[in-house]
C-alpha cells in the first residue's frame, strides 16, 4: 500500500511532516535501513533484516497480514508549533481536544483501518491515548484507558506483524514512570552531588541548598542510587523511542505538570 490516499492538503502535509523529521512511515524502507544490523548491536530494538519478513508477507498471497506502508508515526515536536498548526487545519476536529487537554506528542495513523491514535504525557507524566473520531476511552496496551476492553487497539495492530506500536507504547510507559518517579525525588542528582562533595553541616547532616531540612549521608546516597535508577530506566526507554525519532528528549517530553 502507498500513501496515495487523502485529499491533497492532507498529503501535502504529510510530505512536509516527512521532511522534517517529524514523520516516519515505519513500514518501509527508509525505516529499516536506518536500523543496525544484528552484528552492529545485538541490543537494538529493531533491525535492518526487519524489512526481509515485511517483504516476505507482502510477496505471500496467502498472507493476510500485509504491513507495508500502512502506519504512520508522527511527532509533534514542540519547537515547530506551525506544524501542530497545520495539522489542525487539516483536521479541525482536533482542535477541541487540543485546547481542553495536554497536546499529545504523538499521532499514530493507520492508513487501513483509517484510525487514529493520539497519544502523550499528562498530568503527573501520565500516559493518555484517544482517537478524535472514537466515543470510548481506549486501553492502551494497558497504560491508560478503559471500557472497551482492547478491542480498538486489537484492530488497531491487525497488521503491525512487528509489534511496533506495542514496542512504542511499552517505552512510553517505561519513560513515564520513570519521569514520575524522578520528578518526586528532592531536588536533583547534581544539587545532592554538590552537597555531599560540600559535607555536613554542624548539626552532622547534609542541607541540599541550604535548606532546613537535612539528610543523613545514608540518605544522601540513596537518593542518588534512586536517580541512577530512574535515568536508567528512562535511557532504556529513549533508545526505543529515537529509533522512531532521534530528535526526542526526556526534557522536552516531560510536562512538569503536578
Amino acid at each position: 500500500m502507498k500513501i496515495t490516499k487523502g485529499t491533497p492538503k492532507a498529503m501535502a502535509f504529510l510530505d512536509l511532516l516527512k521532511q522534517e523529521g517529524c514523520l516516519v512511515d515505519v513500514y518501509s524502507e527508509d525505516f529499516f535501513d536506518r536500523q543496525p544490523a544484528y552484528s552492529e548491536n545485538p541490543y537494538a530494538p529493531f533491525f535492518k533484516s526487519g524489512l526481509a519478513r515485511v517483504n516476505q508477507l507482502e510477496a505471500d498471497p496467502k498472507e493476510k497480514i500485509k504491513p507495508k506502508n500502512h502506519l504512520l508515526f508522527i511527532y509533534l515536536d514542540p519547537y515547530k508549533r506551525e506544524l501542530t498548526d497545520q495539522l489542525l487545519s487539516v483536521y479541525p476536529l482536533l482542535k477541541m481536544k487540543f485546547e481542553a487537554f495536554h497536546k499529545p506528542d504523538f499521532l499514530i495513523l493507520n492508513l487501513f483501518t483509517k484510525q487514529m491514535l493520539c497519544i502523550g504525557f499528562g498530568r503527573k507524566n501520565q500516559l493518555f491515548a484517544y482517537d478524535p473520531a472514537y466515543e470510548f476511552s481506549i486501553d492502551f496496551f494497558g497504560y491508560t484507558g478503559m471500557g472497551d476492553g482492547g478491542k480498538y487497539i486489537k484492530r488497531f495492530i491487525e497488521h503491525d506483524s512487528h509489534d511496533l506500536v506495542e514496542d512504542f507504547a511499552h517505552a512510553l510507559g517505561q519513560l513515564s514512570v520513570a519521569m514520575f518517579d524522578w520528578d518526586h525525588l528532592p531536588h536533583n542528582d547534581e544539587a545532592i552531588g554538590i552537597t555531599l562533595d560540600e559535607g555536613p553541616k554542624d548539626d552532622g547532616l547534609f542541607h541540599i541548598d541550604d535548606e532546613e531540612e537535612g539528610y543523613t549521608k545514608e540518605e544522601m546516597e540513596d537518593f542518588l542510587e534512586r536517580f541512577a535508577d530512574c535515568q536508567g530506566r528512562g535511557d532504556e526507554a529513549l533508545i526505543v523511542i529515537n529509533s522512531f525519532f532521534p530528535q526526542c528528549e526526556w526534557g522536552e517530553l516531560n510536562t512538569g505538570d503536578y
